[in-house]
């Protein structure tokens, strides 16, 4: 079974947006952000990078998982418990 269109990097490129559909939408306008940098990041996937440059995009692609993850996390943390009040 060969990878769409023989191609490994259109492979990665796939995985990182199909990935990235797949996040929870917590917080508008930060998944906005989120998206628009994962798809600026799989578009810097063309064919034949070199392979230093290929990891280079894979690890930030997976840092701004990680990073919205981050932020999704507190967004829900402060609906689910409120900051104490200070009555």
């Amino acid at each position: 079974m060969g990878t769409p269109e023989g191609n490994p990097e259109r492979c990665l490129t796939l995985l990182i947006d199909g990935a990235a559909l797949n996040e929870a939408e917590v917080d508008a306008d930060g998944y906005q952000i989120f998206r628009a940098n994962v798809a600026r990041l799989s578009q810097q996937m063309p064919d034949r990078l070199p392979q230093e440059e290929k990891l280079a995009l894979i690890r930030a692609a997976v840092l701004e998982f990680a990073t919205y993850r981050g932020k999704a996390e507190t967004v829900l943390r402060r609906r689910v418990i409120p900051p104490e009040s200070s009555a």
